[in-house]
């Protein structure tokens, strides 16, 4: 008989015992894996299947640490609290605001930040407000005013909305049925003719063409990491104040891949790690990345997390947000002072030949 059953990083999981106390909240605890077909598993449980420091608040609910300002009534004092998702919806039209930290590239960090990312999921989770029948996030009416955040929170909502309704049609939906026999078994909080549109759309071949491209793209992710549910933003905050400098993105990658015993999730983790530092003796922390695993998408950076685009790196290790060098643009430069340096020679062979030409019209005079 479990203990507690809860779901880590979406994955259903059970507690069957409690090995010793650390802390007040710290426990650990032996779990057992439910039936699942995750192949990530073992990165998350380790080998083991043991879990240290898992914060008991967090699955039993106990609230996310957060710090509040009241109204600016006197002194204003900041304070510490709890709170639950359920609580912000209970604040709407509160004036008391909850503060949120933020790092240089406008991911959130902190204590506060695990609170924002489910109070974004439980928004994103209304479907009577992003209906399931939007072909993707893009038709989803929301208006975000707060424009140096409006990446992150815009790009965790859309995520998190898609991921969402991929885990509804896959509860719901039944390949073997026909689409009229899945529209009539909708789920109760959705719409009949929101669920029909949905189902028509994500079996046409578009749609299922779509899918085997990300089922594709998903089986090359090989190199799963063991941060858990703790976002690589706020590890990296995290280890930047204790240690007082910064960490590169080859650094954050080691240091997301390896297991408590020191040893890579797997061989091609390990190899990836090995690439990277050999390109890092002639290259940038950012060129050996896409020497190593191609060019960055247009939408995210490898090794930088939510809410990070190309435009926000630079082609040096030092994590400065300005003005980004890609391996493509040096490549270009290279090839340009080759083209410069031609020309130089150029130069020099036509100003000697025009050296020559005046001592010719010297001697003929």
């Amino acid at each position: 008989m479990p203990l507690l059953t809860f779901e880590y990083e979406e994955i259903p999981l059970q507690i069957t015992s409690v090995k010793f106390k650390l802390k007040s909240d710290t426990i650990l605890f032996e779990i057992a894996k439910c039936k699942t077909s995750v192949s990530s598993i073992e990165s998350i449980c380790h080998d083991l299947l043991f879990i240290s420091f898992i914060r008991l608040k967090q699955y039993l609910d106990f609230g996310d640490k957060a710090f509040i300002q009241p109204p600016k009534n006197g002194e204003g004092r900041i304070s510490q609290t709890r709170l639950k998702v359920q609580d912000l919806f209970a604040m709407t039209n509160s004036p008391t605001r909850i503060l949120t930290q933020w790092n240089r590239n406008n991911q959130p960090v902190g204590d506060s930040s695990s609170l924002l990312a489910r109070f974004l999921g439980k928004v994103a989770s209304n479907f009577g407000n992003f209906p399931v029948l939007y072909e993707n996030w893009s038709q989803a009416n929301f208006v975000v005013n707060d424009e140096k955040h409006k990446q992150y929170i815009l790009g965790s909502l859309g995520k998190k909305w898609k991921d969402k309704r991929c885990r509804l049609f896959d509860k719901y939906h039944n390949w073997e049925l026909s689409v009229e026999e899945n529209i009539q078994n909708h789920p109760p909080h959705i719409p009949q003719d929101h669920w029909a549109i949905f189902v028509r759309y994500r079996r046409s071949a578009k749609a299922m063409d779509i899918a085997n491209k990300n089922a594709a793209n998903r089986a090359k992710l090989v190199t799963p990491h063991i941060l858990g549910s703790k976002t690589l933003a706020r590890k990296k905050d995290e280890l930047e104040t204790i240690q007082g400098r910064e960490f590169s993105r080859a650094e954050m990658y080691q240091l997301s891949h390896k297991k408590p015993d020191g040893t890579f999730v797997n061989e091609e983790a390990r190899e990836l790690h090995e690439k990277l530092q050999e390109e890092m003796q002639n290259y940038s922390d950012n060129e050996a990345f896409m020497r190593v695993c191609g060019k960055e998408h247009p939408d995210y950076v490898r090794g930088m997390g939510l809410g990070v685009s190309p435009s926000q790196i630079v082609g040096s290790s030092s994590g400065a947000t300005s003005s980004t060098t890609s391996f493509e643009s040096n490549e270009r430069m290279e090839q340009m002072q080759v083209e410069i340096e031609s020309l130089k020679a150029q130069v020099v062979e036509i100003d000697s030949l025009k050296a020559q030409v005046a001592e010719v019209d010297v001697l003929k005079q």
